[in-house]
């Protein structure tokens, strides 16, 4: 018979929360939460919002490690995101979110400051780079008509959208009027985004830097350029989901399912030329799921039997996790 060789271990998994159209993962990293009931824009009961803490907590972020979902209506070169504000403070440079494109100067695929201090309090939305006037637009909040002081940032969930709509418009919408257009740009949509991380950078290590002190709610992409009507309808309650399908929704996180905080611990066991996945049997709803690479698209697992997989002679490389 030989010998036999198992090899056991527990696996720690992050927190994640899944997009409401194709369950795309967002992992919640470092010390961003879910906030209790009632903590979204809408301040239902069944309303929560992502919570990224305030100064000094420890590199708060959302990193959805798979965008490759925007790449086919990118080449298109329309593009829209939109998603609920509402801040702790204006004290730092607060990114809102930032896809990142390999091939794009400084890996600034599709980028929002909000805001950024360097020079007063500036929005900034970059589309393949950050060159003003071309790839960037940006204004200090205080030229649009309904700031008032500090406490507009932090007494009110505010509504942002950032289009851009061919080779030359970006807009920035705040809820539901327009706040800012450049109309001189001519550099497109790249169509190789990687990652997307929101409430931080994706510059340097990722998720470490320009970590916004505040909430985001209902974040949503959509691979079309939203009219003022849509993004009206947005601004005043119509859920990004319910919009027609003309506007080509490609994901959207209302971050009001409860993020699958605990896993069951996976046990990998190896026997001769097979090696054996399998979980508790009392961690019920759970499927096996696996992909090539780690930060690939994961697919169901065919073959499962029970709370276990046996893979037979295996060859090359896969990772799996659980998910419900």
């Amino acid at each position: 018979m030989g010998n036999t060789v198992t090899a056991a271990g527990s696996f720690k998994t992050l927190n994640y929360t899944l997009d409401k159209l194709h369950s795309y993962v967002g992992q919640i990293r470092g010390s961003a939460a879910l906030t209790p009931p009632s903590g979204g824009h809408t301040g239902q009961t069944s309303d929560l919002a992502m919570d990224f803490g305030r100064a000094g907590s420890i590199n708060p972020s959302v990193l959805i490690p798979d965008a490759s979902f925007m790449n086919a209506t990118a080449s298109n070169d329309v593009m829209t995101f939109s998603l609920w504000i509402k801040k702790y403070d204006n004290d730092a440079s607060h990114t809102a979110f930032w896809a990142d494109s390999p091939s794009s100067p400084g890996i600034i695929g599709f980028l929002a400051d909000v805001a950024n201090t360097v020079s007063g309090e500036t929005i900034v939305f970059d589309v393949g780079g950050n060159t003003p006037d071309d790839s960037e637009i940006s204004a200090d909040i205080t030229t649009f008509p309904g700031f008032t002081d500090e406490s507009w940032w932090t007494n009110l969930w505010h509504h942002w959208v950032f289009v851009k709509n061919g080779l030359a418009t970006k807009q920035i919408w705040i809820d539901g009027q327009l706040f800012l257009e450049g109309t001189a740009g001519a550099t497109p949509l790249p169509t190789d985004f990687a990652h997307i991380w929101l409430g931080a950078d994706a510059s340097g290590q990722g998720g470490i830097t320009g970590n916004m002190h505040g909430l985001i709610d209902d974040f949503a992409i959509f691979g079309t350029a939203l009219t003022q009507a849509q993004i009206q309808q947005l601004f005043t309650g119509t859920l990004p989901s319910a919009l027609p399908a003309s506007t080509k929704p490609l994901a959207y996180w209302d971050f009001s399912a409860p993020a699958v905080v605990v896993r069951p611990p996976i046990t990998v066991g190896r026997s001769g030329n097979a090696i054996t996945i399998s979980w508790p049997g009392s961690a019920t709803g759970f499927r096996l799921v696996s992909s090539a690479t780690v930060n690939g698209t994961y697919t169901d697992v065919t073959g499962v039997t029970g709370n276990s997989y046996t893979i037979n002679s295996p060859t090359g490389t896969k990772f799996y996790y659980l998910i419900k």
